[in-house]
């Protein structure tokens, strides 16, 4: 890739996910086990560290695939089901869930400026680089596309699900 190259952090800048990760998590469990009563704030305490971003001196060079990723943060899930009382079988089923949950398009809302700061600094040659599009995708990620946000070419790269450039 070459020319001018802006680096977005889709989650939080370019578009949200209503109850972010807690949230998610509360989904997952409630298909696996409905009327389980946990609630986001139950699952607070067992999220607070295991992120990769909670060590950001630390490098991840084999968390470089989408797969790869999702089998790193599988113990934090199970681990925060476990804090939050849900025995073990059900919080491992729950937490293989929670990729599903999280990389649902539908699930995501893009900001109201995001169209028009993209088609800004594309019509002045910039490219966009995202570490992170909710789900695959070569042209505008479904959240970007839903809300207008269309063509912006995606090429992707190995990482979450997955890194694109659009």
């Amino acid at each position: 890739m070459t020319g001018s190259v802006v680096l977005w952090d889709f989650d939080g800048t370019l578009a949200f996910r209503d109850g972010m990760w807690r949230g998610c998590l509360v989904e997952a469990l409630t298909e696996v086990t409905p009327g389980h009563g946990v609630t986001r704030a139950d699952l607070a305490p067992g999220l607070h560290d295991g992120f990769p971003w909670h060590r950001p001196e630390t490098g991840h060079p084999a968390l470089n695939t989408p797969d790869a990723w999702w089998d790193a943060l599988h113990p934090l899930f199970v681990k925060a089901y476990v804090d939050a009382g849900i025995a073990a079988e059900p919080a491992a089923d729950a937490a293989r869930g929670v990729r599903a949950h999280y990389t649902e398009p539908t699930r995501w809302t893009v900001f109201p400026d995001t169209a028009a700061a993209l088609a800004e600094l594309s019509a002045a040659g910039w490219r966009h680089v995202s570490n992170h599009v909710p789900a695959p995708a070569r042209t505008a990620p479904a959240p970007l596309g839903s809300a207008g946000v269309t063509g912006f070419r995606v090429d992707l790269r190995k990482h979450r699900d997955p890194l694109g450039a659009f």
